[in-house]
């Protein structure tokens, strides 16, 4: 059975919301929410979803809606702070289990973990943001399948489904990389893979205590990549923990794309992900830079 995720649905469906008040220090939930995506950002199909969310009131927030026409059954869990893979994994799948003992639907569920947080420049512009919880294996959501009843990650899901033609094209990739800073302050991110030449990937550089990221372009040449020196308005990147991710498109140049496969169903290893779309690179993880 195909699933589609949200960015192809559209809403209107009935949905049981469930909340979890938790307001600290006696603060009252904010009247005035806004939803996190611009109009015109694919996942605003979505509108609604934060309808009435605060993080100063709510732990989080979960809304079930059911299956449409051309969609399976969602179920989204919103958090308030900040939450890890793990967890976020760990109450979408108590999420799935309550929905099958309750409201179990007739298909498939498809079931998403997004983040809603207040930083200091939010607060200051009165608005807040919403990005998806990755889950420990780069997914974006689990699915419930129900022609196994069983609850996969989307990685693995799709995985099984992308396997490579020629077993001997198969690139187990590699990739490793490291922090640089300049005398003046800024930082550049630069790289070695086994990635195929001309390959496009994207470096994400974030600091998730401040909201302060970047993200650059990059295009492998000769086994390497380089980000552009980057540095923040005010200038030097201050010290501190910062999350990394190197990411890749799934349409890459035609030379590439010969080689990785249509839908990167040659791509291998632990840097890849498997999504509906096909498979692609995806690395994140957390260094300190000084």
């Amino acid at each position: 059975m195909l699933r589609f995720p949200p960015l192809f649905c559209k809403l209107g469906a009935l949905a049981i919301i469930v909340s979890i008040a938790g307001t600290a220090l006696g603060e009252k939930a904010d009247s005035d929410t806004r939803n996190g995506p611009a109009e015109d950002d694919p996942l605003s199909s979505s509108e609604g979803r934060l309808e009435n969310f605060s993080p100063k009131a709510l732990y989080y927030q979960t809304s079930y809606k059911k299956p449409t026409s051309c969609c399976p059954a969602e179920i989204h869990v919103i958090f308030g702070s900040d939450v890890g893979a793990e967890t976020a994994e760990e109450f979408l799948r108590e999420e799935i289990e309550r929905a099958m003992r309750h409201f179990a639907p007739e298909g498939d569920i498809t079931v998403w973990a997004w983040r809603v947080e207040e930083s200091e420049e939010d607060v200051a512009a009165s608005d807040q943001g919403e990005e998806s919880i990755n889950l420990p294996d780069g997914s974006t959501y689990l699915i419930y399948d129900a022609d196994t009843d069983r609850i996969e990650t989307e990685n693995t899901y799709y995985r099984q489904r992308l396997l490579p033609e020629d077993p001997e094209k198969v690139i187990e990739v590699q990739i490793d990389f490291e922090i640089e800073r300049s005398p003046l302050g800024k930082v550049r991110v630069s790289g070695r893979t086994n990635l195929p030449d001309q390959m496009v990937l994207y470096a994400d550089l974030r600091n998730r205590s401040t909201g302060w990221k970047n993200e650059q372009r990059v295009v492998v040449d000769k086994g390497t990549f380089v980000t552009e020196w980057i540095e923040t308005d005010e200038g030097t990147l201050p010290s501190g923990d910062y999350e990394i991710s190197i990411t890749s498109p799934i349409r890459q140049p035609e030379a590439v794309q010969q080689i990785i496969g249509e839908k990167g169903e040659n791509l291998s290893g632990g840097p890849v992900t498997a999504t509906l779309m096909g498979k692609g690179v995806y690395l994140k993880v957390t260094r300190e830079i000084e």
